[in-house]
């Protein structure tokens, strides 16, 4: 069987007349503005609407373990990273998510939108670009204080924050 019958068997046609997905521009945007877990939100819904909700927990892993390799390479090499230049975290996110939209949904959604054109608004997505953000700092946060706990209070108390 190849993809494209493998695709057409995935979706049936109360999908089609219900669902709303979200497009390839839309990754791309949540890729730049809103992060791994804004991505890991638009993938899941996605493969929600597909009925592929195995596939959603591998998008949340993947979206953690990047964030995880992101920031361990911050911590490693400080110095290292304040040299490069902000934009270039965001061309490898664009990149990778691209290179993952394409292998699980391309196919899918450009099926979906050309049958029906339902694609959710860019005010939704906008929405998931700030929780991913928030998501975000609270990974960010939760990983600080695993491994440098002296050095968030040190930075609360600056802030003259008591915990």
């Amino acid at each position: 069987m190849d993809t494209q019958e493998h695709n057409n068997e995935l979706i049936d046609e109360d999908f089609l007349t219900h669902g709303k997905v979200h497009s390839k521009s839309q990754f791309i945007w949540t890729a730049i503005f809103g992060g791994a877990f804004a991505l890991a939100i638009l993938f899941s819904r996605n493969f929600k609407v597909f009925k592929e909700e195995n596939k959603i927990k591998h998008a949340w892993i993947i979206a953690g373990l990047y964030n995880m390799a992101i920031y361990a390479l911050t911590f490693a090499f400080p110095r290292e990273t304040d040299q490069i230049p902000n934009f270039f975290f965001s061309l490898i996110t664009v990149i990778l998510a691209n290179l993952i939209f394409n292998h699980t949904q391309k196919l899918r959604v450009e099926e979906h939108i050309a049958k029906t054109g339902k694609v959710h608004s860019g005010g939704l997505v906008f929405l998931f670009i700030i929780l991913g953000g928030i998501l975000n700092l609270a990974f960010a946060l939760l990983l600080f204080v695993i491994f440098d706990y002296d050095g968030l209070l040190a930075i609360l108390q600056e802030l003259q924050i008591d915990l």
